[in-house]
């Protein structure tokens, strides 16, 4: 919407039917007088204004002195274009006269345009000096074109005409001027305001504009969360004053550099547009639109930023290194990575958090083909598609490693030397697992039981190792024997009243069953997840034994049998019963995931 005002150019005090000064010629006038603001014939020096106050367009009478003359007022507008006008495009238009003395009180007061063009004529005059004086060429009043009649005009008084349903009249006023009479008995005067004054009458239009800049608002997506492995498709409203359609639209996304081009300025008239996927990276992101009308030359404000939370499937991690070594080491490119899971054979590594990329696989692994495999999770717990890369691992051993060893109190120590290599540490292993890396050459293993082979390797630059000779021990107490791990200390568990100490197993699997209507029996969800716990009853005579095993209860132990197993875990509850000053005990343990490297270290 625009505003238009139209300003006075000139103003042409009080003048008679008769023309003033046409075309140089002199004729009669009735002039303003002074004081009293009457009209008599004679040449003043302000033809139609009062004298003192010049501000004025000057006093407006009828029918004074039976004259039978009517006096008017004329003004001139700035001359003004207004083609573009048009009943389609105007909104509202008024004219604005602000009068300041009536008499009598309530006069009434024609508005008319000339309906003609306006012939300003100048006259000169010898009665106090030169001047220049402007006036209406008249015709007759029933040639005017009367457009509003104001009753009751007030002294201090705005008059407001409504002009909005007529651009005709608007357009005639502007071409050819203003006309102002008064109207009725008891002899109406009336002074207005003229173009000497601020508060000259004016003409003010409200209209739609072309050139008015259109507006563009976002709809969708605003505030909404939207998968980013998609086209995503953007909508907006768009609004022009006149209507007129959309030329062209932009788009542009926020980056951590500032606003950058989405959608570079395109031609369209469609108030929507598509990005393809993969366009937004996962997290929250922000979009705006700008809007062009007539042709693409006037353009909208960028309108204000669209939020949105933009979730996507990171792209598979890029392999970028595979090593060959028995402890080879894995390096890869990802976007996104908050996390990460690794496979490496049957090896599985667990899920790890960091944006670290690369790995080292903390055992040894034997001669051949060994699949890696990876896949990486980012900030909203999304996992990408798992990538994988096969390698060789191929050893290089150097020099021997000879290794010794025998059984003491439920253990098995172990001895080696070297020749002709350089050991960066040594990994022990038990049954082909690794149990402990240490720099020493010797170890004990307190947690073996039944037989046991075990081999050291000496582990070399590159990831590369040397193996020791193949020895075999094997632990199988007399009878069951239980300790804490973190401080070994055999509390052995030799009677039980009746009979002879029992020893039992559990193993249950995590599931969930869901009864449905038709279906008999339910249908089990498993989880995939063990639950194992070995029970364990006994007697107790000596007294320090039974304060020494109450403090296992809540602790992580290790318990071995006769038969040559054992059990590692959380000794979880004690049960105790007194006969014949025989303390009876039965207690469980549950078995925990643990690492023996960690263990034993």
């Amino acid at each position: 919407m625009a505003t238009l005002k139209i300003e006075c150019a000139d103003s042409i005090g009080a003048l008679t039917k008769k023309t003033l000064y046409v075309d140089g010629e002199k004729t009669a006038l009735y002039a303003v007088d002074d004081d009293e603001y009457f009209w008599f014939q004679g040449i003043k020096e302000y033809v139609g204004y009062h004298k003192a106050t010049v501000e004025f367009s000057g006093v407006i009478h009828n029918d004074i002195f039976n004259y039978s003359t009517s006096y008017i007022a004329g003004y001139t507008f700035t001359a003004t274009d207004l083609s573009f006008l048009n009943t389609s495009n105007l909104i509202s238009a008024k004219l604005v006269l602000n009068v300041f003395w009536v008499k009598p009180t309530g006069a009434n007061v024609n508005l008319a345009s000339a309906g003609y063009p306006i012939k300003i004529v100048s006259a000169k005059y010898s009665e106090g000096g030169a001047a220049t004086l402007h006036g209406f060429s008249q015709a007759a009043a029933d040639e005017r074109n009367l457009f509003k009649y104001v009753e009751n005009v007030e002294s201090s008084q705005t008059v407001e005409v409504d002009l909005s349903n007529s651009t005709s009249v608007i357009k005639n006023l502007v071409e050819n001027g203003l006309i102002i009479t008064t109207v009725g008995s008891s002899y109406p005067q009336t002074k207005i305001y003229g173009i000497e004054s601020s508060s000259a009458p004016y003409i003010e239009i409200e209209y739609l504009s072309d050139d008015t800049p259109p507006t563009a608002s976002p709809l969708s997506p605003v505030s909404d969360v939207v998968n980013g492995d998609k086209p995503i498709t953007f909508t907006w409203s768009y609004s022009q004053d006149v209507n007129e359609p959309q030329s062209h639209y932009s788009i542009q996304q926020q980056t951590s550099s500032g606003w950058q081009d989405l959608i570079p300025k395109t031609a369209g008239t469609a108030h929507t547009a598509t990005v393809p996927a993969g366009t937004f990276t996962a997290g929250q992101a922000a979009w705006r639109v700008m809007v062009w009308s007539q042709n693409g030359t006037v353009a909208s404000q960028w309108s204000d930023p669209a939020y949105i939370i933009v979730q996507s499937q990171p792209k598979a991690p890029n392999i970028t290194s595979a090593g060959t070594s028995p402890s080879p080491t894995f390096a890869w490119q990802a976007a996104q990575q908050q996390g990460y899971e690794i496979i490496l054979g049957d090896y599985q590594a667990g899920v790890k958090y960091g944006t670290e990329k690369t790995w080292t696989y903390p055992g040894t692994l034997q001669n051949g083909n060994v699949t890696f495999q990876i896949r990486v999770q980012n900030a909203q717990g999304i996992w990408s598609p798992w990538a994988g890369v096969e390698t060789y691992i191929s050893n290089v051993p150097q020099g021997t490693v000879s290794l010794s060893g025998n059984v003491k109190d439920q253990a098995v120590s172990l001895l080696w030397t070297s020749s002709g290599l350089t050991a960066s540490q040594y990994h022990v292993l038990r049954d082909g697992k690794v149990i402990a890396a240490t720099q020493s050459t010797a170890f004990t293993d307190y947690y073996s039981a039944g037989k046991c082979a075990y081999q050291v390797y000496a582990m070399l630059s590159g990831g590369y190792y040397t193996p020791s000779n193949v020895l075999t021990e094997i632990v199988k107490p007399k009878y069951a024997m239980i300790s804490l791990t973190s401080s070994i200390s055999w509390i052995p568990l030799r009677i039980k009243s009746g009979g002879l100490p029992t020893y039992g197993s559990e193993m249950q699997a995590q599931a969930a069953f869901v009864h449905y209507q038709g279906r008999e029996l339910p249908v089990a969800y498993t989880t995939g997840f063990l639950d194992k716990s070995y029970t364990y009853s006994f007697s107790f005579l000596r007294k320090e034994d039974m304060q020494a095993f109450a403090k296992l209860c809540g602790k992580m132990v290790i318990l071995k049998t006769p038969q040559g197993e054992r059990s590692i875990g959380i000794l979880t509850g004690i049960s105790a019963t007194r006969q014949n000053r025989i303390n009876d005990f039965s207690f469980s343990i549950t078995e925990i995931d643990f690492s023996e490297v960690e263990l034993n270290a």
